[in-house]
């Protein structure tokens, strides 16, 4: 079994610097600390990537300071003033998506529905929902997913993000993107955001992923590798991936369940129903697909942002 050094899966990696952006206001432009923070924004940095440098001590090589996240972001929200969004803010402090648990709910109202939580794991975080997507729902997706997909590929960061076939991967994905404004998709994003108090738009496409019998993903880290600092380009589009949403859209004869090997723990790919783990380092969650047995498994993924990730 191989813990994967690599990417899982870089959503639009390759991440263009953003052009021209410049803070709406420089509160305190004569603190070097503050001014770096603007200077950095004003070079196409996102806030997430500021963020992740000041909590982890590579934010300035030569005088290296590690901040924790309320002081990160009281500095970024002096240089940057309003550019730095309160809800981007708010991401940051959070850390990870999560629903509202207080008073311990058996469900959650969201947009169209409840949805019922079966399943509640505090560290890592780990939940299993239930009725995410109705029958029909699950049909819609992988009637429009089926045409389009190919061998899923793996991506690894050699010095650049390339994507290469792999025998630990041995699906076939789709992606179904934001702007082609499909209507099952917006009804699931309302939710989801929703369900996990997260902006949608701070997260990847969706991706549809079929597994035959014998497809497997072998357990990997959808969290990206530590070789990846918080200058890489990859980072622009937001910053960490925190946290993954899987929603099983047909269950298997056999086989096919999500396993957490350092737990253990086995997680059935019930139809309609959704698995969601969150991650900040140094949490790393070591997961995979268990081979498919008899039947299809067929499950849709998206990957969360600490910010807005613009290019799903």
């Amino acid at each position: 079994m191989t813990a994967d050094p690599s990417l899982a899966d870089v959503d639009e990696a390759t991440v263009a610097p953003a052009a021209g952006q410049q803070p709406a206001a420089c509160a305190s432009e004569h603190d070097p600390l503050h001014r770096s923070i603007a200077e950095r924004y004003a070079a196409g940095y996102c806030p997430a990537q500021i963020f992740a440098a000041l909590t982890s001590g590579s934010f300035d090589a030569e005088a290296p300071t590690v901040l924790d996240s309320e002081a990160a972001v009281a500095a970024m929200q002096r240089a940057l003033g309003a550019a730095l969004e309160p809800r981007e803010a708010a991401a940051l402090l959070r850390g990870i998506p999560a629903p509202d648990l207080e008073g311990t709910p058996s469900a959650i109202e969201v947009p169209g529905r409840e949805v019922k939580l079966l399943m509640n794991i505090g560290k890592p975080r780990i939940m299993l929902f239930g009725g995410l997507l109705d029958d029909d729902e699950c049909d819609e997706v992988i009637r429009i997913a089926g045409p389009r997909l190919k061998r899923s590929t793996h991506n690894y960061d050699g010095g650049k993000v390339s994507e290469s076939l792999d025998d630990a991967r041995t699906s076939y994905g789709a992606d179904l993107l934001r702007d082609e404004r499909i209507a099952v998709c917006e009804r699931l994003d309302a939710r989801v955001a929703a369900l996990l108090n997260w902006p949608i738009d701070f997260s990847a496409k969706w991706q549809v992923l079929r597994y035959g019998v014998g497809g497997e993903f072998r357990p990997h880290y959808d969290c990206f590798h530590d070789s990846l600092g918080p200058w890489h380009p990859v980072m622009r589009a937001g910053g960490h991936r925190c946290g993954s949403l899987l929603v099983y859209l047909k269950t298997p004869a056999r086989g096919g369940t999500t396993i957490f090997p350092e737990l253990p723990l086995e997680v059935p790919a019930h139809r309609g129903s959704a698995l969601y783990f969150g991650y900040t380092k140094p949490t790393r969650v070591l997961h995979g697909g268990a081979p498919v047995l008899e039947g299809e498994k067929w499950v849709m993924v998206k990957w969360f942002r600490q910010g807005p990730f613009d290019r799903a």
